[in-house]
């Protein structure tokens, strides 16, 4: 039984469960009915179709590998992104995505000393505070330094050394016994545990020791860890308000990691990325916002709840603060009111002028077309993921081997055209401007530039103005709000 996020009824449904017609299918069944008891756990489900879209997501749930390898690198230059974009991997992360945020619609971050917590979430929430006193215990540096502190290699070592023991003390009975079932149980050992596969993604969480810094592609291998535990059945039918709250604990983790320790952004775009470090938080936010029932039409503004913000809030700092308290969205930008100084509009601009649109409801869904162009499509990003052969294999979504162009090849799918990958969306900048792994900063960025989320130039003068003066560029309309 799950409860139904939208209307806070009681449905039954599965996705992709043996059983439920939905393994290996992209169709979502969430209207198939349950026998009492059967499976030991239900997944996420991921209504059908909550936007009028015409778009349903499936989740393979819960799998069932029987064996485990240590994940590697497979995507080595631009031309992998086109095996990456038709791998399992790639699918499952994108499933996941939809999945969790959908989960998080209305909903709030569970409280910290709450009983009902999922038990697996805590034990992860206990991991990361212990990572946050590590933090407290190994000063910063002191000295004239360029870049990051090289404190935080002292710190990162730590983590390599000890996070791996905290995983299996508290991890290892409930992957033994909760994941894979009774009758796979003798399969598993020290030596063919799911942890080989998942403590690599969490230990790659936290930014790089070598180069002092941390971005999307340290983001997207916590989602992984997170969503390893979900595709096993560890966390059965986790709730909207548990993930918020170990997402909002991790994102405090990497907050205080980047003010003590000065980390850099790892392949910011500078001003014309949405954030130095972060996605998810505004994925995550947005969705928490977002009106089922509105399929996107924005409602008069006298029957607007005064406890709901609007996309402009943000411009407000007090309204930042207030909503910063229990949404993950204003959190993120209240970070950066505390890091950066100056107008909003001049060092956030693609922020800036997402206030223009109407809707959460379309902030939430450029938020995820976004992602999967400035994340998931970008090499400089994506370069450092890694597969193992259970989690997220390097594999065909029809089963078969991936090519990789590190000079050994597995079973090679036929090579497609670019053009024949399946593509939800394009990119703000070029792919060509990334082949060499370095992204170009503000300074070498055009003066005008496309906001990927509203389809606007920004950086532009406008005579609109949000205090109603001076040559302030104006929010602008999405272009496809009006879709």
């Amino acid at each position: 039984m799950t409860e139904n996020i939208y209307n806070g009824s009681i449905v039954s449904g599965t996705i992709g469960t043996p059983g439920s017609g939905g393994s290996g299918s992209s169709e979502a069944s969430v209207s198939s009915t349950l026998p009492s008891g059967t499976g030991k756990s239900q997944p996420l489900l991921a209504p059908e179709d909550p936007f009028g879209t015409g778009e349903t997501y499936s989740v393979e749930f819960p799998i069932h590998p029987s064996s485990y390898s240590t994940p590697g690198k497979k995507i080595h230059d631009q031309s992998d992104l086109i095996y990456f974009q038709q791998s399992i991997a790639y699918n499952r992360i994108q499933n996941l995505i939809t999945s969790i945020s959908q989960a998080v619609i209305q909903k709030f971050p569970a409280d910290i000393n709450s009983s009902s917590i999922h038990p697996v979430f805590k034990s992860i929430i206990e991991i990361l505070q212990t990572l946050s006193k590590w933090c407290d215990e190994i000063e910063p540096v002191i000295g004239p330094r360029r870049f990051g502190n090289i404190a935080f290699r002292q710190w990162h070592t730590v983590l390599e050394n000890r996070s791996g023991q905290l995983l299996t003390e508290k991890l290892a009975e409930p992957l033994a016994f909760s994941t894979i079932g009774d009758e796979m149980s003798d399969k598993v050992s020290a030596e063919n545990s799911p942890l080989t596969e998942l403590i690599p993604y969490f230990q790659g969480s936290f930014g790089s020791k070598q180069r002092l810094d941390f971005g999307t592609g340290h983001e997207l291998s916590f989602l992984a860890f997170i969503g390893g535990l979900i595709l096993l059945g560890v966390i059965d039918q986790p709730s909207g308000e548990d993930i918020l709250l170990v997402f909002e604990t991790y994102f405090e983790v990497i907050r205080k990691l980047v003010l003590r320790y000065t980390l850099e952004p790892a392949g910011s775009h500078g001003v014309w990325g949405l954030d130095d470090h972060f996605h998810l938080p505004y994925i995550l936010g947005s969705a928490q916002l977002v009106d089922p029932q509105s399929n996107g039409i924005p409602k008069p503004s006298s029957i607007i709840s005064k406890d709901v913000p609007t996309p402009r809030s943000v411009l407000d700092k007090a309204s930042v603060s207030k909503y910063a308290r229990t949404n993950l969205y204003f959190k993120a930008i209240d970070f950066v009111y505390q890091v950066k100084r100056g107008p909003f509009y001049e060092h956030s601009p693609i922020l800036y002028d997402i206030t223009g649109v109407p809707t959460w409801n379309k902030i939430y869904r450029g938020m995820i077309k976004m992602y999967n162009a400035e994340v998931l499509g970008k090499f400089p990003v994506v370069q450092h993921f890694i597969f193992g052969s259970a989690l997220y294999p390097w594999k065909h979504i029809n089963g078969n081997g991936l090519k990789s162009h590190s000079g050994e090849e597995e079973k090679a799918a036929p090579r497609k055209d670019a053009s024949a990958v399946p593509s939800m969306v394009s990119s703000v900048m070029p792919l060509s401007a990334t082949v060499s792994g370095v992204r170009p900063r503000a300074s070498n960025a055009p003066r005008t530039s496309i906001n990927p989320i509203t389809g606007s130039s920004i950086g532009e003068p406008s005579t609109g103005s949000p205090t109603g003066g001076g040559n302030i560029p104006g929010p602008t309309k999405a272009s496809w709000a009006k879709k």
